[in-house]
């Protein structure tokens, strides 16, 4: 995972946006799991789904996104309250 010059990874904007939405913090998931930020990342830029995705990010962000391949996880971050005070 190459490191942008501030020092977080690169981020796909569909990913970044999704996070954003769901007051995750990109930059403190990839410094406390990188294995698993490397997967969120990977799997945003295989979708296949990009064109979707572009317009429910634009009509509702923190909305359902089933087809998304990262959906369980980011849902599941997003609900782990107590994981936010840990990162």
């Amino acid at each position: 995972m190459s490191p942008h010059p501030s020092g977080v990874p690169h981020v796909p904007d569909p990913l970044a946006r999704r996070m954003a939405a769901l007051n995750l913090d990109a930059a403190a998931i990839a410094r406390s799991e990188p294995g698993m930020f490397g997967d969120l990342r990977n799997r945003c830029a295989q979708c296949r789904s990009c064109e979707r995705c572009a317009r429910d990010l634009q009509c509702n962000p923190a909305g359902p996104m089933r087809y998304c391949p990262n959906d369980g996880l980011l849902n599941f971050l997003s609900e782990m309250w107590w994981l936010r005070t840990l990162l």
